[in-house]
């Protein structure tokens, strides 16, 4: 938890805690998915899960943000504003506040 700075409260949680939740399912088919799904299968041999998702779009989300952004150390700031395409239908974002991942719409 030392050295998380502002972010500890929102950052510290168990896996245990989070162990049902489900972000991806290798069955999508929509908005990309079917492509997102092949390629991960034809490169590991396995379907993709939640997890594989999960750190997928997380580099793909940091890669694109900084990419976009001149100043590295505000990366956390940037990516709150950002909006990434994850294949599910509508554009994703973290909330500027809690750092949680959600679709557009859940900003407000």
């Amino acid at each position: 938890a030392a050295g998380r700075g502002p972010y500890e409260k929102h950052c510290a949680f168990r896996m245990e805690e989070i162990k049902d939740a489900s972000t991806w399912d290798s069955r999508f088919t929509r908005f990309g998915a079917s492509e997102l799904n092949e390629r991960f299968a034809r490169r590991f041999g396995r379907p993709m899960t939640s997890a594989a998702w999960n750190g997928w779009f997380a580099v793909k989300a940091l890669v694109e943000t900084a990419l976009r952004n001149d100043d590295t150390t505000k990366l956390c700031e940037a990516l709150s504003r950002g909006r990434f395409d994850g294949h599910k239908g509508v554009p994703l974002s973290f909330h500027p506040e809690t750092r949680v991942l959600g679709g557009a719409a859940d900003k407000q």
